[in-house]
C-alpha cells in the first residue's frame, strides 16, 4: 500500500507528533508498504531526503515549529504519489491541506454563499468556500463537501 503521512510538526523539531511520525513510518516500511511524509518545509539546512516539503514560514511563537503557505502544489503532489491512503498527523494546517489534495474536484474561495459555508456544486464540479473562515470552520465545511463530491461521483443522491 502506499500512504502519504502528512504532518504539521516535523524534523527539526523534536516533540510526539514527530516522534510518532518516524516511529509509524518505521512501521509501515517495515510491513512493506512504501511511505511518504509531507511536511512543511524547514528550510534547506534541514531537509531530508525522501520527504516532501510544503513552502512554509517560522512560526514565530513557538521557535522550531514551521507553517505551511497557502496556496501551495499540495494536489499535483498528492497525484504524483498516488497514494492509497493520507494520513494526517496533526489538526491544523496540513489536515485542511490533507482534505484540499484529496478533493475529486475543484476548490474555489467565494466572497460568500446563500446557505452555508461551503457548497459542492455538481454542474460545476466544485466546492465553493467563503473567504475569511477560520481554521476549524473550513475543516468542518470543507470535509463535509468533500464527502457529498465523493458521493456524487458515485452517484449517491445528497441529504440535506
Amino acid at each position: 500500500m502506499r500512504i502519504a503521512i502528512m504532518t504539521d510538526s516535523y524534523r527539526p523539531t523534536v516533540d510526539g507528533v514527530v516522534t510518532a511520525v518516524l516511529v509509524t513510518k518505521k512501521a509501515l516500511e517495515d510491513l512493506g508498504h512504501t511511505v511518504f511524509v509531507i511536511a512543511p518545509d524547514p528550510g534547506p539546512e534541514y531537509r531530508e531526503e525522501g520527504v516532501y516539503y510544503f513552502r512554509a514560514v517560522r512560526f514565530r511563537t513557538y521557535p522550531g515549529y514551521f507553517v505551511p503557505c497557502f496556496p501551495s502544489d499540495q494536489s499535483d503532489l498528492i497525484r504524483r504519489l498516488d497514494p492509497d491512503v493520507i494520513h494526517v498527523r496533526g489538526v491544523a494546517f496540513m489536515a485542511i491541506k490533507a482534505l484540499i489534495a484529496s478533493a475529486p474536484c475543484d476548490i474555489k474561495m467565494v466572497d460568500e454563499l446563500k446557505v452555508s459555508n461551503a457548497r459542492y456544486s455538481p454542474d460545476k464540479n466544485t466546492i465553493f468556500i467563503v473567504k475569511g473562515l477560520d481554521a476549524d470552520e473550513i475543516f468542518r465545511s470543507l470535509a463535509f463537501e468533500i464527502g457529498i463530491a465523493k458521493c456524487a461521483e458515485k452517484d449517491i443522491d445528497r441529504k440535506d
